[in-house]
């Protein structure tokens, strides 16, 4: 018997690769919510058991049929454009959710939710402090599923750091620009940042680490998990800009072979209150002790990154020429 999997935000960016995963297991029944019928056939035409159901999260009575007893839900929507819908849309899911009596639920939050303290070290039972109406979106999002839905479903909430993919626009994305056309400011700005941690996580490892939490059996109903590649020597601005130089045959990489200490850098930090500290770090240890491998390395993921962007704009070149 297949597994039935219904997913909400499954055209985003972490959507497409989650579902581009999942489509490979030929024993799940996938359904997506799709607000746009014609939107979604676009990415999942070519994928034959995969279904549409036309539905908004704010419109609960569209929601019917959608989940079914013993489904899997895994919820990715954040809608960006109607922030004060989403509470709205997170109680329509969970009223659904029960009322279907679905076999569990996977919730996609985000590591910041912890807010941007001064905390340098965070895992699964840092208090919250979040700022912004992102993060305390996020935060009470979080406590709806915790108290509303049913305690027979379970619930594994996931805090992803910053994803990272090739078609996704990230902090990687931006340093290649940079690097494109260096100036003196670029290189100051490298010397500034040399000794800062990056919290970044390929998305192909938060992918594979939604479908290891849908497939493993956890006694508690209610848990927590920080998807991170911390514990990633690469994951660090010196590391990441001398694999772009690298690979980019750049020579810029000679003026990060050293930086401003990290205890200046911390204090510089205290005045960018939307930022984390510089040496933060996200552990991943809860669900690697779950038995989690990463899947790719942040070296990999940045040169697939580098791959698919000057590729990209080499084709695009080529076709202005002609």
């Amino acid at each position: 018997m297949k597994t039935r999997i219904a997913i909400t935000g499954g055209a985003g960016f972490l959507g497409r690769h989650l579902v581009s995963l999942l489509a490979k297991n030929k024993n799940y029944e996938i359904v997506l919510l799709a607000r746009s019928i014609k939107k979604y056939s676009k990415y999942f035409r070519n994928y034959s058991h995969i279904s549409l159901h036309e539905g908004d999260l704010l419109d609960s009575d569209s929601l019917e049929g959608f989940l079914t007893k013993d489904t899997i839900l895994i919820n990715l929507a954040y809608l960006k454009s109607h922030p004060s819908g989403n509470l709205n849309a997170t109680n329509n899911l969970v009223k659904a959710s029960n009322e279907a009596s679905v076999s569990q639920v996977i919730h996609c939050s985000t590591a910041v939710v912890v807010g941007f303290s001064s905390v340098k070290f965070v895992n699964e039972s840092t208090p919250l402090k979040p700022k912004g109406i992102y993060q305390i979106n996020k935060a009470v999002i979080e406590k709806i599923f915790n108290h509303n839905l049913f305690p027979s479903i379970s619930l594994k909430i996931i805090r992803p750091t910053e994803i990272i993919g090739v078609d996704s626009r990230s902090v990687i994305q931006k340093m290649i620009d940079k690097l494109k056309a260096p100036s003196l400011f670029h290189h100051f700005y490298n010397f500034l940042l040399s000794n800062r941690r990056f919290n970044l996580v390929s998305v192909h490892n938060v992918s594979s680490a939604i479908e290891f939490l849908l497939n493993k059996d956890i006694k508690s109903t209610r848990n927590i998990y920080i998807i991170s590649d911390d514990d990633d020597i690469d994951n660090n601005y010196k590391n990441i800009i001398n694999i772009i130089n690298i690979y980019m045959h750049s020579s810029s990489s000679t003026f990060l072979k050293f930086g401003l200490p990290i205890y200046l850098l911390e204090y510089i930090f205290v005045f960018f209150r939307k930022h984390s500290p510089p040496n933060r770090i996200y552990s991943n240890n809860s669900i690697l002790q779950l038995g989690f491998k990463p899947k790719v390395s942040i070296a990999q993921a940045t040169k697939e990154i580098l791959s698919f962007t000057l590729n990209t704009r080499k084709g695009a070149f080529i076709n202005e020429d002609t």
